[in-house]
């Protein structure tokens, strides 16, 4: 028997926008059908039987707050966790499209860095171009929207595509990809949101090293765990292309 989601799921796949023109009460009903089915779904993942989902939080439009109960290897426990998703990966399963995008942008041989404030940090971090996927979007979408919106630059060409990837698994199903571009153009904020306070950097070898090591300009900043590694695949293959020549 197939799942109401899963049945919204290919509705929607035939019928573009349509999700769009539903009325409150009608999206209301189906969200408490999502939730009726994560209450009584029973799933084995990898040996774990998940017994309830449930929503503790109905009115933030961007993340809800899951208490979960499941089995796994005889034990029963419960996990509490964030998520951005109507239904949870616990209860969908292995997704598709990712939560969110992150941005390796290169223009004339340097990197593209961000310095963006964070509220729940209590100051800037230093990361890259990132954005979350809305619905209807795919993550090669966000990806040109988000560089542009962040930066004013524009992608020329997509390289290579991460796998879909998980880094705080222990607090929520957030997943991303991350995009490794070239790009044009010239850096503006006029195409951020209102909310958005973000400063773009152009830095080279020398510069990134000076942040992976927390020397000069950059002693004390923080930095995005999702962009450090990036930020060292960047140093070592442009070291590599420093001895070649």
């Amino acid at each position: 028997m197939c799942s109401l989601g899963y049945l919204w799921c290919e509705y929607e796949r035939q019928s573009p926008g349509y999700s769009s023109h539903l009325c409150e009460k009608h999206r209301r009903e189906f969200e408490l059908e999502i939730e009726r089915l994560a209450r009584q779904i029973i799933k084995g993942v990898n040996g774990m039987k998940v017994h309830t989902c449930s929503k503790t939080n109905k009115d933030n439009p961007y993340m809800s707050i899951w208490n979960m109960n499941y089995t796994h290897k005889d034990k029963n426990k419960d996990w509490v966790f964030v998520s951005r998703r109507e239904s949870p990966q616990p209860v969908t399963g292995q997704i598709k499209v990712p939560d969110a995008v992150l941005i390796a942008a290169i223009i004339d041989n340097k990197l593209v860095v961000t310095k963006e404030l964070r509220p729940p940090l209590g100051g800037y971090l230093y990361s890259l171009p990132a954005g979350t996927v809305e619905k209807g979007e795919t993550a090669e979408e966000v990806v040109r929207r988000e560089l542009q919106e962040e930066t004013g630059l524009v992608v020329d060409g997509i390289d290579k595509v991460s796998p879909i990837l998980y880094s705080s698994a222990g607090f929520t199903d957030e997943s991303i990809q991350i995009f490794f571009v070239t790009c044009h153009g010239t850096i503006t904020n006029e195409f951020q949101e209102e909310y958005e306070d973000i400063e773009t950097m152009l830095l080279d070898k020398d510069e990134i090293t000076d942040l992976l090591d927390s020397k000069g300009k950059f002693e004390n900043v923080m930095i995005g765990a999702r962009s450090w590694p990036v930020f060292a695949m960047y140093r070592t293959i442009q070291a590599m292309y420093e001895e070649e020549e």
